[in-house]
């Protein structure tokens, strides 16, 4: 075969498969042929009626939006103020010392048994004089090893 031959060839090739394809078309337009819309007084209320709902759906929408908005806006207001207090109260305590509840309660306890503290401390501490280590000395005081640890360490550090 020769080029010309298969030009020949090809071009009825390409016309019997663009017969084929519009014959195809035409059968799927008989098989899914699309549903004729009609326009009929009964739809068209129908329709007006679904859009009037939907406005006033929205109009009441809007209105609890703009309401929550408002309450929003009067909480962060608020919020600000208290802000502003929280700031105002922290710029004048800075020169304060601060002292937390547990602070104050120890100290308040210290204050009402200061002669207790005194004298227990005293006790271990001229056990600790006599050459007692801390087991034996809270043996013979009653306290908790860790407390003479405690009261041992805070008077190293004082006489340092």
């Amino acid at each position: 075969m020769n080029i010309n031959g298969l030009l020949v060839f090809q071009m009825i090739t390409d016309v019997l498969i663009c017969i084929g394809i519009l014959f195809l078309l035409i059968r799927f337009r008989k098989i899914f042929n699309p549903l004729s819309v009609e326009f009929s007084e009964k739809k068209a209320q129908e329709f007006c009626r679904l859009l009037e709902e939907s406005r006033e759906d929205a109009g009441k929408f809007l209105k609890k939006l703009d309401k929550e908005k408002r309450e929003l806006n009067t909480l962060a207001v608020a919020l600000d103020e208290k802000e502003k207090k929280l700031n105002d109260l922290i710029r004048k305590s800075n020169g304060y010392p601060v002292m937390s509840n547990s602070d104050k309660a120890v100290s308040d306890i210290a204050e009402s048994t200061g002669s207790f503290f005194g004298e227990t401390q005293e006790h271990v501490l001229s056990l600790a004089r006599q050459g007692l280590d801390e087991e034996q000395i809270a043996h013979q005081s009653g306290l908790p090893e860790g407390e003479v640890d405690l009261i041992l360490n805070l008077a190293r550090e004082k006489s340092s």
